[in-house]
C-alpha cells in the first residue's frame, strides 16, 4: 500500500501529481496494487478552476505519502469515458484496479479526512470488494 501515515517509513512516492496519458494511466494505475487518487479535470471548467487551490493544498499535504495523478479529460476523453467520468472535477479513488468516485466536499480537509478514514487495511477489505464500473441493464 502506498499510504504512509505520520511517523511511519514507506517506499518512495512521487512528490506531486503525475499528469497522465491513457498509456501512463494504464501502466501506472490500472496495473498497480497501490492506492491512487486521480483527478479528472478540463481546462474550461469553472468548478475545476475553483477546486485548483484545494487540489494544490491536498497534494502538498499528502506529498510523499500516497500516489496522486491528474488526467486532462479533454485530451484523454477516451480514458474519462471509459471510467464513466462525465462531470468535472472528478476524483477517483483507485485501489488494485477497482475504483470509486469520491463524492464528498471538495476541500483539502474533507478529502484528507476521507483518505485517512478509508485507506486503512481494515476498511479497504470491507468497502472495496465490490467496486467495479457498473454496467447498464437492458430491459
Amino acid at each position: 500500500m502506498a499510504l504512509c501515515l505520520m511517523g511511519s517509513v514507506c517506499a518512495a512516492v512521487q512528490a506531486s501529481p503525475l499528469l497522465m496519458s491513457s498509456a501512463s494511466f494504464y501502466e501506472k494505475v490500472s496495473q498497480s496494487a497501490e492506492n491512487w487518487l486521480v483527478l479528472f479535470r478540463v481546462s474550461w471548467c469553472g468548478a475545476c478552476q475553483a477546486f485548483s487551490p484545494e487540489w494544490l493544498a491536498l497534494t502538498e499535504s499528502w506529498q510523499g505519502r500516497t500516489r496522486l495523478g491528474e488526467v486532462d479529460a479533454e485530451s484523454e476523453a477516451y480514458l474519462a469515458d471509459h471510467y464513466g467520468v462525465h462531470s468535472y472535477p472528478a476524483l477517483l479513488d483507485i485501489r488494485g484496479g477497482r475504483f470509486i468516485f469520491y463524492s464528498g466536499d471538495r476541500t483539502a480537509a474533507s478529502i484528507s479526512a476521507y483518505l485517512l478514514r478509508s485507506w486503512t487495511a481494515e476498511e479497504t477489505a470491507v468497502s472495496y470488494t465490490h467496486l467495479t464500473l457498473p454496467t447498464k441493464r437492458i430491459v
